[in-house]
């Protein structure tokens, strides 16, 4: 009731000032001045016409809807952190924001922490479904966000449908075709070839659909600028805050790998890494010790751990293993997107030894910002140089916590969304 009452003055508003510069002047000069006067000036919408007066003529209240697969677990996964960092940005451009799992699902974690930064979250019992929500209530919404190739599909008929005053975004997160196309070639496998062909015709079906689509690489921007050329495509990468180093070479030990396991290429990363790369850095520094993070690991990976290979788990507190470990390695062989794994590190003055496929998109340079290698001999090499010298280790230190200030701060993140959606009222 209140957001109609809201809604029925600021129409009351725009019409009156209608009649009163009709009185005066021609219908393509008020026509100007309304647009002057009141706008959202985002992206074209495809289909429609400009906004309505009941999405735009209000003060600065408003709404946003954003939808995900799941709710975010930002301790656990650089997704998941990006995400809440982007509903807390669009707090800070005005933005009343509701935010719903796909699945409706709301584990306490993660929905005390959203609301207890005030943002709206939609869930069982007291919400049955998102359809009937956006039938009920999808006029209100301004702004529209579709994160994930499964979720946006589902979801982007009953958006146009009963969202008429909202610009849809599709957030792809990362490109979902091109990490299974890069799987698919390193498996060999006929199946995975046709499911990158099948996800790529999906993604690019969202990307017509939708009234502009966020990627979170420079790489992925120009992928997708070849195969659509005349589609709104911006770039908002993944957002962190900047601790930076919290101690010294010297007082370091060891080496750090961190990432969820129920991302595959984690687990295919870690594999080469204990079985391939890490026998070859004992030849050298017998003493070195690997610590690998992150949720799930599965059962193979489990009885790799050794006295000197630890398999965590899950850690609630990764802080004390960014301040104490040496370097970070990220040995991916597949995927897509930026690497949280990279921009933790990085943050917090830890250098990392990374593959191309790994540093792919984080405007990483060898030897300025990082190590790059490619084999398990390469790698392994590099890993043993970073760990001795402690003059390239500072380096790298120094320059990957500007890289990140550059390109992964919240103020990065926030100039770029602001940029895209450009909220206005005049």
């Amino acid at each position: 009731m209140k957001w109609f009452i809201r809604q029925a003055l600021a129409v009351f508003i725009v019409l009156l000032r209608l009649y009163c510069i009709a009185k005066n002047e021609g219908s393509a000069v008020l026509i100007r001045k309304l647009w002057r006067r009141v706008q959202i000036p985002l992206l074209h919408k495809k289909g429609s016409q400009a906004h309505s007066a009941v999405a735009i003529a209000s003060t600065g209240n408003f709404a946003a809807l954003v939808v995900d697969n799941y709710m975010p677990t930002p301790d656990r996964d650089s997704g998941s952190l990006r995400l809440f960092h982007l509903l807390l940005i669009l707090q800070k451009l005005d933005f009343e924001v509701t935010f719903a799992a796909a699945n409706l699902e709301a584990p306490a974690p993660s929905l005390t922490l959203l609301q207890r930064h005030g943002i709206i979250c939609l869930s069982r019992p007291t919400t049955r479904s998102l359809a009937q929500h956006l039938a009920a209530q999808g006029h209100r919404y301004t702004l529209v966000i579709l994160s994930r190739a499964d979720t946006a599909t589902a979801l982007m008929p009953q958006v146009r449908r009963h969202c008429p005053h909202a610009q849809i975004l599709f957030d792809t997160v990362d490109l979902h075709f091109l990490r299974e196309e890069r799987q698919a070639i390193l498996d060999d496998s006929r199946a995975n070839r046709w499911l990158a062909a099948w996800r790529k015709q999906q993604e690019l079906a969202l990307v017509d659909a939708a009234d502009a689509t966020l990627v979170v690489s420079p790489v992925e921007l120009a992928l997708l600028r070849a195969e659509r050329p005349q589609a709104q495509l911006h770039c908002v990468s993944n957002i962190h805050h900047i601790p930076g180093s919290a101690a010294p070479f010297a007082a370091r030990r060891n080496l750090l790998f961190i990432g969820a396991f129920s991302h595959l290429p984690n687990a295919d990363a870690v594999r080469w890494l204990l079985r391939d790369i890490l026998p070859l850095v004992h030849a050298a520094i017998p003493e070195v010790h690997c610590h690998v993070i992150g949720a799930n690991p599965p059962a193979d990976i489990q009885v790799l751990a050794s006295a000197q290979v630890r398999i965590h788990g899950h850690v609630p507190n990764v802080q004390p293993f960014f301040a104490q470990c040496r370097l970070s390695v990220a040995p991916l062989r597949y995927g897509a997107g930026v690497k949280g794994k990279i921009n933790q590190s990085l943050a917090h003055g830890l250098p990392v030894v990374a593959t191309q496929i790994a540093a792919e998109g984080m405007f990483l340079i060898d030897d300025e910002s990082a190590l790059i290698a490619d084999d398990a001999i390469a790698f392994a090499a590099a890993i043993v140089r970073l760990y001795r010298d402690e003059a390239c280790w500072q380096r790298l230190s120094t320059n990957g916590i500007t890289v990140m200030e550059q390109h992964f701060s919240v103020e990065a993140a926030q100039h770029a969304l602001q940029e895209l959606i450009h909220v206005r009222i005049q």
